[in-house]
Formats: C-alpha cells, sequence, structure tokens
C-alpha cells in the first residue's frame, strides 16, 4: 500500500469511491465485473502527466444530454468520469513528487 486518494461520490450510481494506490511485484490476474466496467488498462504513470494524452470529448449523460469532458485517451478509447478523475488527483500527486 502506497497510499489514499480523496473519496468521492458517484452520484449516477450512488456509490461512494474509496481509491487506494498500491504496488504490486507480480502481475495480477484480474477478474473484471463486466456489469461495471467498459476494460481493463495498464497504463504507464508517465502517461498521465503527458499532455499528449488528455483529451476531451463530448459524452452522452444519463439524462440523455451531451456534455464535453475531459478525460484521457487510452490505447484510442476515452477514459473520463470518476476515473478520470482518479486519475487527476494521482496526476497531481505525480507531478508534486516531480515523477518522470
Amino acid at each position: 500500500m502506497i497510499g489514499v486518494l480523496t473519496s468521492l461520490y458517484v452520484f449516477a450510481s450512488d456509490f461512494m469511491v474509496h481509491p487506494f494506490v498500491g504496488y504490486l511485484d507480480y502481475n495480477p490476474e484480474y477478474v473484471p465485473q463486466v456489469e461495471e466496467m467498459a476494460g481493463i488498462y495498464e497504463v504507464p504513470l508517465r502517461n498521465l502527466i503527458d499532455p499528449a494524452y488528455k483529451v476531451s470529448r463530448k459524452v452522452r449523460l444519463s439524462e440523455g444530454i451531451y456534455r464535453d469532458a475531459p478525460g484521457y485517451d487510452v490505447e484510442g478509447d476515452f477514459l473520463w468520469g470518476t476515473t478520470a478523475m482518479i486519475s487527476s488527483e494521482l496526476e497531481g500527486v505525480l507531478e508534486n513528487l516531480k515523477f518522470s
């Protein structure tokens, strides 16, 4: 365990998310809950602080409204919403540590 990021409430799912940051010295076997996620991506940490990966796209919200949302380009897919918010906070932590 390395540390804890800020907990956040997700209105769309009515969940409270408690993100943790950790390190493993082996490759884990992922068991995704397909109802809750679109996929699993392993992204180098340096990509979070590389401006080339930061994008904004129109997303359809549950009310049928389209909004511009900030996020990250991950292997051609758009990482946004709660996951992008958590990644953005981690990005800020890495920048403060002068991660390169």
